[in-house]
């Protein structure tokens, strides 16, 4: 176990450094889109359906697109941003939805991996979080921690709107049966 969170902090670490100067970009884009979609399949779904939740929490206009329900795609506009989750075994899908995010003029954030793919050429910006892992599976902390930073920069970009988003999903959930801490 210690070796595994030895490699999840190394894989945090690198992380920071390759991302820190393009999250200020994705930011901006993230938080003056129109609307934004949220992409990934295959083992990169957990971690977009993360990203979608915590998007949704401080903005308004955050769309899934599901691997069974891909038409949500074609609503993609100028103004709009898709964001993709895009991890090793790559989804020939996800990739499709890229490439014609990027036919419509809509830009896209990658969230994956690598930075060399081919897949990446027509990104608008490619974070690239480590995945190195001492086990048989990919480590997913570093992508998660992206993902939560990318939405506190949301939030703290547009303050007020992330206050009303977030206001939305309490009133929600007041007089409901759900569980609090």
């Amino acid at each position: 176990f210690s070796r595994m969170v030895a490699r999840d902090i190394a894989n945090l670490e690198l992380t920071l450094k390759l991302v820190e100067k393009l999250v200020p970009r994705a930011t901006t884009l993230l938080s003056e889109a129109n609307n934004l979609y949220v992409i990934g399949n295959n083992k990169s779904y957990g971690a977009a359906i993360y990203l979608y939740h915590l998007l949704q929490g401080v903005r308004p206009r955050v769309h899934m697109i599901h691997p069974w329900n891909r038409r949500t795609a074609t609503e993609m506009d100028d103004g709009d941003v898709l964001i993709a989750c895009i991890f090793l075994r790559y989804s020939r899908e996800t990739v499709r939805i890229m490439k014609y995010a990027s036919r419509r003029h809509v830009p896209v954030i990658a969230i994956t991996d690598g930075g060399g793919h081919p897949l990446l050429r027509s990104v608008a910006v490619s974070l690239v979080a480590q995945t190195d892992s001492s086990t048989l599976y990919p480590s997913l902390v570093a992508p998660l921690a992206l993902i939560q930073l990318l939405a506190a920069e949301v939030a703290a970009a547009n303050p007020d709107v992330a206050r009303t988003a977030l206001s939305a999903a309490e009133s929600f959930f007041d007089g409901r049966e759900f569980l609090s801490r």
